[in-house]
């Protein structure tokens, strides 16, 4: 199961939601495990959503002994490489599934262009949930992104910018995926 949105839309309450289904596996933004990896081996405690470190989180502690070399910083699960695309995202997904017993992953990675590299491959069962939040709430959120994390600096922001790119990513996604058989578009405040 896939999230696909643009930022600040939704996905990391439809993904705890969904992630409370003891049938599903959250890995999160899975794309971006390399940036995890090096995080951790700078010394930098990057934490999981169960409040652990990635070292003492028993998820990310066994996604790491059953990736072996394949669990370093230089891992690139977003690269453009299909063959290592599809070997190295299929090892993790296959990882996560038997570290948790569950039988479906969800991946909040977010991206279009990671959405249609998964559609291509045959071996797994994707479902695409595209979520769309109403654009002046995306707007209203990166606004107030900074403030809620003690930001003080002037954050650059342009709202124009965002309600733009929030209409081209909710036009083009479903142009490009709307034809694949498992493409579901749902409403964030239909969530809500």
């Amino acid at each position: 199961l896939y999230v696909l949105c643009k930022g600040r839309s939704g996905s990391t309450l439809t993904g705890l939601l969904l992630g409370a289904h003891p049938e599903v596996a959250p890995v999160g933004e899975i794309a971006a495990v390399g940036k995890w990896i090096r995080r951790v081996e700078r010394g930098d405690p990057a934490t999981c959503t169960c409040g652990e470190t990635f070292t003492t989180c028993s998820f990310w502690s066994g996604m790491q002994k059953r990736l072996g070399a394949l669990w370093t910083g230089t891992t690139d699960l977003k690269t453009t490489d299909a063959p290592a695309f599809q070997r190295d995202n299929l090892a993790v997904y296959r990882a996560a599934l038997e570290e948790t017993g569950a039988s479906v992953v969800l991946d909040k990675s977010k991206k279009l262009g990671r959405a249609l590299q998964l559609a291509e491959m045959e071996e797994i069962d994707l479902t695409i949930l595209h979520v769309v939040r109403d654009p002046r709430a995306v707007a209203h959120s990166f606004r107030q992104r900074g403030e809620r994390q003690g930001e003080t600096g002037r954050l650059k922001y342009n709202f124009y910018k965002n309600v733009a790119r929030w209409t081209w990513l909710n036009t083009v996604m479903p142009a490009r995926l709307g034809r694949h058989p498992h493409y579901v578009r749902v409403r964030y405040e239909d969530i809500v």
